[in-house]
């Protein structure tokens, strides 16, 4: 009877002292989709960018004047330009000027033109980085939305399905045209591996 009851004794202890080991050590913990979230948002947001010239050629090639005037395809070329650009400059973000150069080539004159783009203070918090040549600018975040599922791999291991989520700026409005948002894009997955000190993306 004796050694039945310390048999019982001893594994009462071990099941204890497991149970305590396991409230300790991040082997016993599973991922949840909080943490799995928490870990993701380490790594986001992410950033969609586009660029902004200091000066804009509409053409890559100077006009030749007819008259005095611009052939109707360069004409084209300078409107959509100003198209592009004049959006910009009614909502505060930038202001621009076109200049000319003519210049003789061959006994006929030929224009160059350009229109040079300056930011104002309403555009410098989308600016991420500034160039030589042209800045770049801040028109989205993708942030990280909702886990939607968790798989157990191995016991150290899970994948992990989750969506992100599209977060536009008052610049994306204005440049649709050269950034296109998928906003049924936005599926994503990850492989969690469980380490000494807990859970981590794999890389």
């Amino acid at each position: 009877m004796r050694r039945l009851l310390c048999g019982m004794l001893s594994s009462l202890l071990l099941i204890v002292s497991i149970s305590m080991l396991c409230s300790t050590s991040a082997f016993c913990k599973d991922l949840s989709r909080s943490e799995a979230k928490k870990i993701l948002s380490k790594y986001y947001p992410q950033v969609i960018s586009t660029n902004i010239n200091h000066k804009y050629t509409p053409s890559v090639a100077s006009f030749y004047l007819n008259n005095g005037k611009l052939s109707d395809g360069d004409s084209e070329l300078v409107r959509q330009t100003e198209n592009f650009l004049k959006p910009l400059q009614d909502a505060g973000f930038i202001t621009f000027s076109g200049r000319t150069q003519e210049k003789r080539m061959m006994n006929q004159i030929m224009l160059d033109l350009w229109f040079e783009v300056s930011p104002t203070a309403k555009l410098i918090p989308y600016i991420v980085n500034k160039g030589t040549n042209y800045d770049v600018l801040k028109v989205c975040t993708v942030v990280v939305n909702e886990i939607t599922g968790i798989v157990k791999k191995t016991n150290n291991e899970r994948y992990v399905e989750y969506t992100v989520k599209y977060v536009t700026n008052a610049l994306y409005p204005l440049f649709m045209n050269q950034v296109n948002i998928n906003y049924n894009d936005n599926k994503r997955s990850a492989t969690f591996i469980l380490y000494d000190d807990g859970w981590r993306l794999a890389q």
